[in-house]
């Protein structure tokens, strides 16, 4: 899946959450996409969670803000892309 297919699958959009000056998250209807600058980083749609493997740990801070996402740290996060329960997604930055 790519970020094009996941924008399709939150549908509607509903509002943008502002979590800091880099850091929001686009709520639609079926799900919603956190972002760091431009480029999406996870995504929760329906009951599956999303993680870009390009992208979630290039900082910090970025692992920071998806793990206050997440609800865990970053180990676990690591743990459920290489179990399967967290699918992935690739991208280097919004291309939409």
């Amino acid at each position: 899946m790519n970020e094009k297919d996941i924008k399709k699958s939150i549908g509607t959009f509903n509002k943008i959450q502002i979590n800091s000056v880099n850091n929001h998250i686009i709520i639609g209807l079926n799900g919603e996409i956190m972002y760091s600058y431009k480029t999406p980083i996870a995504a929760k749609i329906d009951n599956d969670v999303y993680i870009n493997t390009l992208a979630y740990e290039t900082s910090n801070t970025t692992m920071k803000h998806l793990s206050e996402y997440l609800g865990h740290n970053i180990k676990v996060t690591r743990k459920k892309i290489e179990t399967g329960e967290y699918k992935t997604f690739k991208e280097r930055e919004d291309s939409i």
